[in-house]
């Protein structure tokens, strides 16, 4: 026997490998498409496509000739929900205007005040430079020192 560099396979390893390679072609088979139903698929597309381009070209010249399906039951809807958008505007103008007249009023009655009144700033009352208080932070007990235990009647704790 001559000595080649191969392995060798153990028998079920190699029938699975051939029931692989059997599946891959008919599968192979399977996802082929005919041509005939792929020109079918092009030519439907290509149709779907003119088809695309006559709507535009239409469209572009109902535009540019300013006719169209356009009717005006839809200009007088916008037209009726202007006149009701210009109606609440000319309510929040008059609101406004109610508010802005308020504001002077009260502008003015603060100006009389200040001017009755002394212009002189207010005194502020006057800081006692006495230095607060620090809380008092118990220290920790030293060495053999007893620490008094506190009672009812000191007040310091």
């Amino acid at each position: 026997m001559a000595q080649g560099d191969y392995d060798l396979l153990p028998h079920q390893d190699i029938k699975r490998l051939r029931k692989q390679i059997k599946e891959l072609k008919s599968q192979a088979g399977k996802d082929t498409v005919k041509p005939d139903s792929l020109q079918n698929s092009i030519n439907n597309l290509n149709d779907s496509i003119n088809a695309l381009i006559m709507i535009f070209k239409e469209a572009s010249k109902n535009i540019k000739s300013g006719t169209g399906n356009t009717t005006h039951e839809h200009l007088g809807d916008m037209n009726s929900h202007l006149v009701n958008l210009n109606e609440q505007m000319e309510q929040l103008l008059k609101h406004n205007e109610e508010i802005a007249k308020g504001i002077l009023v009260m502008a003015n009655l603060i100006k009389e005040n200040q001017t009755g009144a002394n212009l002189r700033p207010r005194a502020r009352p006057a800081n006692n430079n006495r230095p607060r208080p620090v809380p008092r932070v118990p220290r920790p007990p030293q060495k053999n020192q007893r620490v008094p235990l506190p009672s009812f009647e000191d007040e310091s704790i």
